[in-house]
């Protein structure tokens, strides 16, 4: 979450979490929101800010009792940073 005051421009929604969360499922529902609007919104045309408040969904890992599986979402986007940092070490080892 953005500790320090900030302003944004007219389009630009600000999204707040209603539960607590770590960075690493933030940005994976970052992630997922990214994807889903590159899929079907375009800038001045259909924008995603007309619909982020009323329409827009995307599609999270839940649990048996249909609560987003935080846990699991840890879980994957840790792994990804793991892989991703093994990967920079190596790429920087070569040169």
């Amino acid at each position: 979450m953005q500790e320090e005051p900030f302003y944004t421009s007219q389009n630009v929604v600000v999204l707040i979490p209603k539960a607590e969360m770590s960075f690493l499922c933030k940005q994976f529902i970052a992630t997922a929101i990214f994807r889903e609007s590159q899929n079907n919104y375009r800038a001045f045309v259909k924008e995603l800010n007309a619909h982020i408040k009323t329409d827009f969904t995307i599609k999270l890992p839940i649990k048996a009792n249909d609560v987003p599986d935080y846990e699991f979402i840890e879980t994957y986007m840790a792994g990804i940073r793991d892989r991703a940092e093994i990967f920079f070490e190596k790429l920087a080892g070569c040169c």
